[in-house]
């Protein structure tokens, strides 16, 4: 009943603080403006676009447990998904949302090892994807983008190239299991030394075994091609869904020099 009271109590400040940002713009005046011009149904569109985005995180989560836990709980999933998405929004860096997500798939049955390797690997198509479609993106579009602002450009193609190399890296340590251990071990053995931890050998026989359960999950997923690529296929639907809720808003705004 207590961490009710307090979520509430982070939720309530968090809609204070976006109205109080509202209130004190001083720019809120034009919003009447902004309201006049707007296309209702198109509004109403997007808010659609992102509900199937949610439904659409949902049925890959759910996907991918299954192939993994061998559980279908479709409903279950997609409130995990749901929760993910909400955790990523009120957290620096959107970092909130995975360890959220493995405290409620722990609820489910799932172990934190396998819930670990359900959402690296989820993490991972979605990279993979996301990366295609802004290949895509340049080759269509990188002239236009070039001539719009050389500099936008540029620093597309600096992201680009991190977001690369940063999929490369967590693949190294996602099938590293020595290197992993390692790391960890360090870190555990660190907060010992500091007394943040009591009891080191403990804490690193339920690492062993949370480490043991993500690699099972990374084997049984890294050679069933046919999943991988439905899983792609799927969060290729899912990225449409929601690159099309920016253009529903724009149409929804009355603009109309851009056809999609």
């Amino acid at each position: 009943m207590e961490k009710k009271k307090w979520t509430l109590l982070y939720i309530a400040l968090n809609i204070l603080v976006i109205v109080l940002i509202g209130v004190l713009d001083p720019e809120i005046k034009e919003i009447d403006k902004a309201f006049n011009s707007v296309r209702l149904s198109w509004l109403v569109g997007g808010v659609a676009f992102m509900v199937l985005y949610w439904i659409m995180d949902g049925i890959i989560l759910n996907y991918t447990i299954n192939c993994i836990h061998k559980q279908k709980y479709f409903w279950k999933s997609f409130k995990v998904a749901v929760i993910g998405q909400y955790y990523n929004a009120v957290t620096p860096f959107a970092s909130g949302g995975q360890p959220a997500q493995v405290y409620y798939m722990a609820k489910m049955g799932v172990s934190g090892g396998s819930a670990s390797s359900i959402l690296i690997i989820k993490f991972l198509v979605y990279q993979v994807v996301l990366s295609l479609y802004g290949a895509l993106a340049f080759i269509l579009k990188g002239i236009y983008i070039y001539k719009y602002n050389s500099w936008i450009f540029w620093f597309s193609v600096v992201g680009f190239i991190v977001n690369a190399g940063a999929l490369v890296l967590l693949v190294f340590l996602s099938f590293n299991k020595g290197f992993v251990k390692g790391l960890a071990y360090n870190f555990i053995d660190l907060l010992n030394k500091i007394r943040l931890i009591r009891e080191p050998d403990r804490t690193k026989k339920k690492l062993d075994s949370h480490v043991e359960d993500f690699h099972i999950g990374l084997r049984l997923i890294k050679g069933n091609t046919k999943a991988i690529f439905n899983m792609s296929l799927m969060t290729a639907v899912q990225l449409l869904f929601f690159f099309s809720i920016t253009f529903f808003i724009y149409k929804g705004l009355g603009l109309n020099e851009e056809k999609w």
